[in-house]
C-alpha cells in the first residue's frame, strides 16, 4: 500500500516538463493574426479590410451594419482555396463605454491559466466553468477528476468557434492527513473525519481493500466542493501495517441480486405488485412457487426482510389465519403461537444456502429472540413442505395500508438447498391527494417571436409620471450591457474567449472588469427569466378609474413586483401599427397588480386580448456597477488584506480583564513588523494611562468625519443588553477599539447565535444617552444624509450617491447578513466610509444563505460569494486552530465566531454543528421550551425530538409552471400540522408551526389542504422566506421523488442540493423536526445522507424502505457491534 501512495504521489505532483512540451509541439502553429484596418469596401454579403482582407457577412459580430471608413479589428487566416487572407471575425474598434469589454486584439494565441471548477464529466473528458473543455489525457497522472474539484489548468483558445480548450490541468490545492477515521459510510459514499468526502468511483484503493466505517486510514485530499464538504479524498489506505484496521465487513450488492434469481429449477411468480391501495385499506396476493426440475425440493421457511418501517406487510400461511412477518411452512396443520419478528426455523442448518446475507441477517434474528418466544415456538412439532417435480404451492402475502406511497417489502423464500427473494411492492393513496391533483398536463412555456410588427411600435406613455417622493438627481452612469457581451451568451460562445480575466482570479488589477462582466451577465439571465414571465393574450379588469392586472406567480416573486415597476401592455397585432403602452404599478393585492396607464386608453379599453412584459429596472445594477468602479479607492486593505498593522484605538475603556481571555494572547496575532507592534503597543500603554474614552464623530459632511475626537458621557463600562455572552460582548469591544481598521471585522453567527443583537449592542455602545432623542424614519435621502446613524439596506444606500456623498462620509458601515449579498451590492455601502479611518463591520455566517443569483455563468466565476466569505477564505481569516486555539480559531482581530446556540435542542444542532461549524457550538436554549415537545406521543423515540419521515412518493408539475410538487409529501405534511396543531393533550399553536419547502407549487398546495383543516396561521414558504426566523416545529418537504434520473444531484434534488439551503432549513426549529422526504433520492446527498444516517442510529426514521445500500449498511454496522470496536480517540 505505500508503494501504491509513493507512485501515485510521484506521478501526481511531479510536473511533466517533458510532456507538455510535446503537447505544445503537436499544437498547431499556424495560428491566426489579429490585425487592425479600415473598413475600405462593403457590400451586403461581403466587404474587404484595407483592400487586402477578405470577410463575409457571417464574420461580423456587430448587429449594426459596417460603413466604410470604420476601424475594425480582425483575426485574419490564409484562405486554402485562394490562399488569400481572409478574416473570420470582424469586429468594429468601440470608442464608447464598451471599450471595458476585452476586444479581439487583446484575445491572442498564447497559454492562459484558468482556476476554475469542474462542472461536467464525460466519457472522454469534461469542462471547467461550464465552458471549458478538456479530455482526460491532459490530466496529470494519477488525478481522476471529479465533478467539483478545483483545478488550475492552462488552456488556449481556438479562434475559428471562439472556444476555448485546457492542454493540461491538475488539482489546485492537496494535502495529506494520516491516521483518522472513517467517520460515515453510506453505499459508495462516505466522510474521513467529518471533514473529507469520498466516493468509491474514484478513489484509489489497495488491492483487497474495501473501508469500513471507523476505519483508521491514511488519505491524500484534493480541494473539492462537495455539498458542505471541500475536500475530496484522491488515495485512501488503511493505516496500520496489515492492511486493514478492522474485520472487513459484508459486501452485499452481489448477494442480492443472485437472491432474486430463480435456481435449482424453481419458479417464483414475477409479478409481486399488489397495486393501489387506500389508506387504511387491506389487499392479498398469491405468490406461487412451482418445481420445473427433476428433482424434489423442501421448503423450510419464508419471510419478510424488514425493509418497511411500517409494517404494512405480512404473511398467511395456506389453511391458517395467523398473520406474522415471518412464518414457518407446516404440512396440513395450522401454525399457531407466531410473533412477528421471531424467527421459528433454524437457516444454520439449510443445506447450500448461497446467501450470506441471509444467514447473516438469520443469526443475528436468532439472536434477539427471547426464550420465551422460543419456548412458544418450539412447542409445536415442525416440518418442512415438500415441493416434488411439477408440484406447485403458494404464499399469502398481504398488505395493510398505513403509509402514503410507494413502499417495498423483500419476501425471502428458503428451501433446503438455495434461498429466492422476490420483493412485494404497493401503492398507498389518499382521498388528499386528489384535491391538489395536477389540473393540466405540464408543458413548457413557447418563447413569443419579436415580429417586425412589434419593432415597429408606437410608444404611448401615462399623462403623469410616477409619484416619487426622492427626487433624486441622476450622478451614476448607465453602464451599458455591451452587445459583444449579449451576443456571446446568446451565440453559447465561452465567456472566456472575450473575457479572459476571468480566468485569472480576482484581483484588485483586473477588479472592475471583473465584476462588471459578471453584473452584465446576471443582467442578461434577469432579462430572460422576466421575458419567460410575460403574459400573452390576458385582458384587464376595470377598477374605477385604473385597470387591474392579474399576474399569477406574484407572490412568490416570479416576477418579482413593487409599486412603482414599469409594465408593458402592447396590442395583439389587432391594429395595423402595433401599441406600445407603458404603465406604471400603483398597488398590488395578492394576485392583482393595479395600473396607471394614459387615461385615453383607460377610458377606451373595452376587454381587448394585451400582452404583457415586465422590464427590467437597472437601477440596483447601476448603483453596484458605480460601488464597484469606486472601490478601488478602498484599496488592498479593505479587499485583499494580506497583513494586519494594529491601529490606534477610537475608544478606550477599562473593561475587566476577566471578560477579556483573549487579551493576553492578541499581541501576536499581526502579521506586521516588529517596529508596528512595538509602536502599536507604546499607543495602547499611553492611553490606557489618560483613562480617556475617545471615539471617531460622524458628523454630517466628510472634512468633519475624520481625525475628530470625543469624549464619551458614560463613566461606567456596562452594556446595554446585560444578557451578552463573553464571546458577544468580545467583538464589541473589538469593534469599540477598531484597531484592525480598516480592515472589515466579521461577526461569525451560526445559527441562533445573536450576531444582530451583537451588533446592535456595537452600534449602541458608540452612541451617545442623546441620540434615541433624535431618530426618525422616512424616504426623504437628503434629510437623511444630515443624520449620523442611518439604518438602509444595501441597494437603497446607492442613493447616497446620487446627491453627490461619495467616500468618507461615514465613519462605520455595519452590513448585518453580509453573507446574503453579493460583492457589488456590498460594496455600495462601503465605498461611503472613509478609506483610512473608517470601519467595516461584516455580519453573518457564510454557511447560510448566499446571495441569489440567476446566472449560471455568473456563479461560475464567483458571484454568488458574498464578501464576507471570500474574505474567510483569505489566509488573513481562516481558521488556525494552533495559532489561536485559545481565542476560537479565529484572529481575534478580525473575526469573533459566536457559538451559543440560544434557538434548539441539543438533538437538532448535533447535524449542523458537525457539518458546518466544527462540532462547536454549545447549547444554551430555555429548557422549558426546547423540551416541551419531548412527550408528544408520535415521536418514534421519546425524548428525543426528531422524525425523519420516509415517502416514496410521485413529484410532478402542472400546466406552464415550472415549479414541482408532490401530493403524497403534501399529504403527509397535513397529517403532521393535523396531530400538532388538534392534539387533545397538548396543541401546538398555528403560529410555532412552519413547513418549508423547496418549491412554491408544493407550498400552494400545502396550503390549500391547511384551510381544508382550517389550520390557516400556519406558515408554508421556502427557505429564504425563513431565514433568521425560529419556530418551535419545523416540517420540511423535500418534494423531489425521481428515482430514475440520479446522475445529477441538481437535476434530483433541485434547490435542496445547496448545501447552505439545507443548513438553513434545518436549524430553524426550536423543539420539533420532522423531515419529509424519499430517502432514495436524498441518500445520494451528502448532508441529507448525513442526516438520514443520524435518525438511523438514533431510532427516529419511519416510514417507506430504505435504499439498499443503507440496509447493507445497517446489516454491517450490526455485525460490527458483535465484534470488537476500536476506540474511535485513538
Amino acid at each position: 500500500m505505500l508503494h501504491l501512495f509513493s507512485k501515485g504521489l510521484a506521478f501526481f505532483w511531479r510536473k511533466a516538463e517533458e510532456e507538455e512540451r510535446e503537447a505544445r509541439e503537436r499544437r498547431d502553429v499556424k495560428r491566426p493574426k489579429t490585425v487592425q484596418g479600415v473598413v475600405t469596401r462593403f457590400c451586403p454579403d461581403y466587404g474587404m479590410i484595407d483592400d487586402s482582407i477578405f470577410f463575409t457577412n457571417d464574420a461580423v459580430m456587430s448587429n449594426a451594419p459596417l460603413q466604410v471608413g470604420q476601424r475594425v479589428v480582425a483575426l485574419v487566416e490564409e484562405d486554402k482555396i485562394s490562399t488569400g487572407l481572409k478574416a473570420v471575425r470582424v469586429e468594429i474598434i468601440p470608442d464608447t463605454w464598451e471599450e471595458n469589454s476585452t476586444c479581439p486584439s487583446e484575445i491572442d494565441s498564447d497559454i492562459k491559466t484558468l482556476i476554475g471548477n469542474i462542472t461536467s464529466l464525460n466519457e472522454t473528458g469534461g469542462h471547467i466553468n461550464q465552458t471549458t473543455s478538456f479530455s482526460f489525457d491532459v490530466v496529470c497522472e494519477a488525478f481522476k477528476p471529479c465533478k467539483g474539484d478545483w483545478v488550475e489548468a492552462e488552456y488556449v483558445i481556438n479562434p475559428a468557434t471562439w472556444t476555448t480548450k485546457a492542454i493540461c490541468v491538475k488539482p489546485l490545492r492537496y494535502k495529506r492527513i494520516d491516521k483518522v477515521r472513517v467517520s460515515s459510510l453510506c453505499g459508495r459514499t462516505g466522510v474521513v473525519d467529518d471533514s473529507v468526502f469520498f466516493t468509491l468511483d474514484s478513489l484509489r484503493l489497495a488491492d483487497g481493500y474495501i473501508p469500513q466505517r471507523y476505519d483508521l486510514v491514511n488519505v491524500v485530499a484534493v480541494e473539492s466542493n462537495q455539498s458542505c464538504y471541500i475536500w475530496r479524498a484522491l488515495c485512501m489506505a488503511p493505516a496500520d501495517k496489515n492492511g486493514s484496521s478492522i474485520t472487513p465487513g459484508i459486501t452485499c450488492s452481489e448477494s442480492y441480486e443472485h437472491l432474486l434469481k430463480d435456481k435449482e429449477g424453481l419458479e417464483v411468480s414475477k409479478i409481486t405488485n399488489i397495486g393501489e391501495l387506500k389508506l387504511g385499506e387491506t389487499k392479498s396476493m398469491e405468490v406461487w412457487i412451482e418445481n420445473k426440475g427433476k428433482t424434489t425440493h423442501h421448503l423450510i421457511s419464508c419471510k419478510l426482510g424488514g425493509w418497511d418501517k411500517e409494517r404494512q406487510f405480512y404473511l398467511e400461511v395456506p389453511g391458517s389465519s395467523q398473520k406474522s412477518s415471518t412464518a414457518t411452512i407446516v404440512s396440513s396443520v395450522a401454525l399457531t403461537g407466531i410473533n412477528p419478528g421471531v424467527e421459528s426455523a433454524d437457516f444454520n442448518n439449510v443445506g447450500g444456502c448461497d446467501s450470506s446475507f441471509v444467514s447473516q441477517t438469520e443469526k443475528l434474528s436468532c439472536e434477539k429472540v427471547q426464550n420465551k418466544d422460543m419456548e412458544e415456538n418450539t412447542a409445536e412439532s415442525k416440518r418442512d413442505i415438500s415441493l416434488p417435480s411439477g408440484g406447485k404451492i403458494s404464499i399469502m402475502v398481504s398488505c395493510t395500508a398505513k403509509n402514503p406511497g410507494h413502499c417495498k417489502e423483500l419476501l425471502l423464500l428458503c428451501f433446503s438447498d438455495c434461498v429466492i427473494a422476490r420483493h412485494i411492492e404497493a401503492t398507498v393513496v389518499t382521498e388528499e391527494e386528489s384535491w391538489i391533483a395536477a389540473t393540466e398536463p405540464f408543458s413548457q412555456r413557447k418563447c413569443q417571436v419579436i415580429s417586425e410588427h412589434d419593432k415597429k411600435a408606437v410608444v404611448v406613455l401615462p399623462m403623469h409620471k410616477r409619484v416619487s417622493r426622492r427626487q433624486l438627481p441622476n450622478f451614476i452612469g448607465q453602464y451599458p450591457l455591451p452587445d459583444t457581451l449579449r451576443r456571446c451568451v446568446e451565440k453559447n460562445l465561452d465567456i472566456l474567449a472575450f473575457n479572459p480575466h476571468l480566468g485569472e482570479g480576482l484581483t484588485l488589477a483586473n477588479y472592475k472588469a471583473f465584476f462588471f462582466t459578471l453584473l452584465w451577465l446576471e443582467e442578461i439571465s434577469e432579462e430572460q427569466e422576466l421575458k419567460d414571465l410575460s403574459l400573452y393574450g390576458v385582458i384587464l379588469k376595470k377598477n374605477g378609474n385604473f385597470l387591474v392586472l392579474e399576474v399569477p406567480g406574484v407572490l412568490e416573486g416570479r416576477p418579482s413586483l413593487y409599486p412603482g415597476d414599469k409594465v408593458i401592455l402592447k396590442t395583439q397585432g389587432y391594429t395595423e401599427q402595433a401599441i406600445h403602452y407603458v404603465a406604471f404599478i400603483t398597488e398590488i393585492d395578492k394576485e392583482d397588480v393595479t395600473l396607471k396607464l394614459n387615461p385615453a386608453f383607460e377610458q377606451a379599453y373595452n376587454g381587448e386580448p394585451m400582452d404583457v412584459e415586465f422590464p427590467l429596472g437597472r437601477t440596483t445594477t447601476r448603483r453596484c456597477h458605480f460601488a464597484v468602479e469606486q472601490a478601488v479607492h478602498l484599496g488592498e486593505k479593505v479587499l485583499f488584506p494580506e497583513r494586519l498593522t494594529v491601529q490606534f484605538p477610537q475608544i478606550v475603556k477599562q473593561w475587566n480583564d476577566s471578560e477579556m481571555p483573549c487579551s493576553v494572547q492578541e499581541e501576536s496575532t499581526t502579521n506586521g513588523t516588529k517596529d508596528d507592534r512595538a509602536q502599536n503597543s507604546k499607543k495602547k500603554k499611553m492611553t490606557k494611562d489618560k483613562k480617556t474614552v475617545t471615539f471617531s464623530d460622524m458628523m454630517t459632511t466628510a472634512a468633519q468625519t475624520r481625525n475628530k475626537t470625543a469624549t464619551s458621557d458614560r463613566k461606567d463600562c456596562g452594556f446595554f443588553n446585560p444578557m451578552l455572552n463573553e464571546h458577544q460582548k468580545l467583538a464589541v469591544k473589538r469593534i469599540l477599539s477598531g484597531e484592525c481598521r480598516p480592515t472589515p471585522y466579521i461577526i461569525f453567527g451560526p445559527p441562533g447565535t445573536g450576531k444582530t443583537v451583537t451588533v446592535i449592542e456595537a452600534i449602541l455602545q458608540n452612541l451617545s444617552e442623546v441620540i434615541k432623542y433624535y431618530c426618525k424614519d422616512g424616504e426623504d435621502i437628503w434629510q437623511a444624509s444630515r443624520f449620523r446613524i442611518i439604518i438602509v439596506t444595501c441597494a437603497s444606500a446607492g442613493m447616497f450617491y446620487q446627491i453627490g456623498v461619495r467616500l468618507g462620509h461615514f465613519t462605520h458601515v455595519f452590513v448585518d447578513e453580509a453573507g446574503q449579498a453579493s460583492e457589488p451590492e456590498c460594496l455600495i455601502p462601503l465605498g461611503l466610509v472613509s478609506e483610512v479611518t473608517g470601519q467595516i463591520v461584516l455580519s453573518g455566517d457564510p454557511m447560510q444563505l448566499g446571495p441569489v443569483i440567476k446566472s449560471r455563468l455568473a456563479i461560475v466565476y464567483g458571484l454568488n460569494i458574498s464578501l464576507l466569505e471570500r474574505l474567510m477564505c483569505r489566509p488573513l481569516y481562516m481558521r488556525d486552530e494552533k495559532a489561536f486555539g485559545a481565542c476560537g480559531s479565529y484572529n481575534p482581530l478580525l473575526i469573533t465566531k459566536l457559538i451559543k446556540n440560544y434557538r434548539s435542542h441539543a438533538a437538532l444542532l448535533t447535524v449542523p454543528s458537525r457539518l458546518f461549524y466544527h462540532n462547536e457550538l454549545e447549547i444554551c436554549a430555555d429548557p422549558s421550551i426546547v423540551n416541551s415537545l419531548l412527550g408528544w406521543e408520535k415521536l418514534p423515540m421519546k425524548h428525543f425530538p426528531l422524525i425523519f419521515h420516509g415517502v416514496r412518493g410521485t413529484e410532478m408539475r402542472e400546466g406552464h409552471n415550472p415549479s414541482w410538487f408532490n401530493p403524497t409529501e403534501a399529504v403527509q405534511v397535513m397529517l403532521y400540522c393535523c396531530l400538532l396543531a388538534k392534539n387533545i393533550t397538548r396543541a401546538v399553536s398555528e403560529m410555532d408551526i412552519g413547513v418549508i419547502t423547496p418549491y412554491q407549487k408544493q407550498a400552494e398546495k400545502i396550503r390549500i389542504l391547511l384551510r381544508s383543516m382550517n389550520l390557516m396561521g400556519i406558515k408554508v414558504g421556502s427557505v429564504e422566506e425563513f431565514q433568521g426566523q425560529e419556530y418551535l416545529v419545523i416540517i420540511l418537504s423535500a418534494v423531489r421523488s425521481n428515482e430514475a434520473s440520479l446522475g445529477d444531484e441538481k437535476v434530483y434534488l433541485g434547490f435542496l442540493a445547496n448545501s447552505k439551503r439545507f443548513n438553513v432549513a434545518i436549524t430553524r426549529p426550536k423543539a420539533l423536526l420532522i423531515i419529509v422526504g424519499n430517502p432514495h433520492v436524498l441518500a445520494k446527498n451528502p448532508c441529507f445522507c448525513a442526516l438520514l444516517d443520524y435518525s438511523l442510529e438514533n431510532g427516529v426514521y419511519v416510514g417507506c424502505d430504505l435504499p439498499q445500500e443503507l440496509e447493507n449498511q445497517r446489516l454491517n454496522d450490526e455485525l460490527k457491534r458483535t465484534a470488537v470496536r476500536p476506540d474511535k480517540s485513538s
